[in-house]
């Protein structure tokens, strides 16, 4: 009995060293796949990536994140997507390039910016002319990768206001502004009915105002780039400054509390009339079935026209890379190859053309053709602020004077751009 005892804790401390061995060994040879996941991660981390792209706009975020995955999986390459604050974005990229280290590959900007990027030899020519013809894009997009003539970045993407109207309260859209301002001071709102106002949009953007005023001025030519073509017609512009201020008190619309999901609301369950909107309330108005019709921008008055607003984001190839070729067939990629979730994840629509199931966005690709853009120029963030300025402050006191506002504004134009065309204002 004891001898049997004796054997039987032999064989369990036998098979207990024998149990250890092999565990020490199948720790020293096991596959990479049974490594923990803090390990494997470690590892990525110090992965480089194979190309980068930088963005400065945050709205473009979700489709970045997207990018990445799908570009891995079908060219098995590591997009490393950085969102770069816009101050100085140009001024960090030639910074990388001067030090040849850590540069974007390729990146995203408004077209206002072209001139900057391609003046500062930091935007390659586009790379395959052949594919970005009117067969495939608008001549919007087209024109808005334009600088010197030259296609000198990939049209992604675009945004841009538009007038849409409820055909359940409006037999058709409105001719004019003035027409609206005169509807809108008459308006009496019904019991038994949704409707709280007649128009109503975000008046403090200079997106949803620009309407007004751009019937009235050229900054640049069709392409945005030609500073010989610099135009203000100050007596329309002055009318219709007047027009703009007689409807922002007619309307009645408060600038500091109206934001744009308010304005969305409003028109997509009933409670406005018409309003102007961006390409993003496409979604909400089909998603809730609201009875719209989206229609040209009314005009000014009848005799002073009025000119849609829109902005462009396009993609642009640093001729710096480590990697033209690779960042080239990425830039196409994003703006040909791929284009079909940039609205679902953006609100943007893409500058590509495509087959639309949904109402609403061939007619707003349509309008898209005819709206204008901001100049290329160095100086268009000041335009653009003292465009705003202008219109805002007629917004947001009746007592303004419209010729100051309106002198104010042509001088600080002409004095932006006195150094691009040699002219002083008068």
């Amino acid at each position: 009995m004891k001898r049997t005892v004796r054997n039987y804790i032999i064989r369990i401390a036998i098979i207990g060293v024998f149990t250890a061995a092999l565990i020490l060994v199948a720790s020293k040879y096991r596959p990479s796949w049974a490594e923990s996941s803090e390990q494997r991660a470690d590892r990525e981390i110090v992965q480089n990536n194979d190309l980068t792209l930088w963005y400065y706009d945050e709205d473009l975020t979700p489709y970045v994140d997207q990018l990445k995955a799908d570009y891995f999986r079908k060219e098995g390459l590591r997009v490393g997507c950085e969102l770069v604050s816009v101050v100085s974005f140009f001024e960090k990229i030639n910074e990388r390039n001067v030090n040849g280290s850590d540069s974007p590959d390729l990146y995203i900007i408004d077209t206002t910016r072209l001139e900057q990027a391609y003046l500062g030899s930091l935007a390659k020519q586009n790379a395959y002319p052949e594919l970005y013809t009117l067969a495939n894009y608008s001549v919007k997009s087209l024109t808005s990768i334009l600088y010197g003539g030259k296609q000198v970045a990939y049209p992604l993407c675009f945004d841009m206001e538009y007038f849409v109207y409820n055909k359940d309260y409006m037999e058709k859209a409105p001719l004019t502004f003035t027409q609206i301002s005169n509807e809108s001071e008459s308006f009496t709102k019904q019991a038994d009915s949704p409707v709280d106002m007649v128009i109503l949009y975000d008046i403090s953007d200079l997106l949803f105002n620009y309407h007004f005023i751009g019937g009235s001025i050229d900054l640049g030519g069709e392409a945005g780039d030609d500073d010989t073509s610099i135009r203000i017609d100050s007596e329309s512009l002055l009318s219709a400054l007047e027009i703009y201020k007689s409807f922002a008190e007619k309307a009645k619309i408060n600038m500091s509390r109206t934001t744009y999901d308010l304005v969305e609301n409003s028109f997509v369950f009933g409670r406005s009339m018409c309003s102007i909107l961006k390409c993003s309330s496409l979604e909400a108005l089909n998603r809730e079935h609201t009875n719209y019709e989206i229609a040209p921008m009314p005009q000014v008055s009848a005799q002073i026209g009025s000119n849609a607003l829109s902005t462009t984001f396009c993609v642009c190839v640093n001729p710096m890379s480590k990697n033209v070729s690779g960042a080239e067939e990425l830039a196409k990629y994003m703006t040909y190859d791929n284009t079909s979730s940039i609205y679902s994840l953006t609100g943007f629509m893409s500058c590509k053309r495509m087959d639309y199931s949904e109402a609403g966005f061939d007619e707003v690709y349509a309008l898209y053709d005819d709206t204008a853009s901001l100049p290329k120029f160095l100086e268009t963030e000041e335009l653009w602020r003292d465009m705003k300025k202008m219109l805002n402050q007629l917004a947001g006191d009746p007592e303004t004077n419209s010729s100051d506002v309106l002198s104010t504004f042509v001088d600080a134009v002409y004095s932006q751009l006195a150094t691009r065309t040699g002219q002083e204002h008068k």
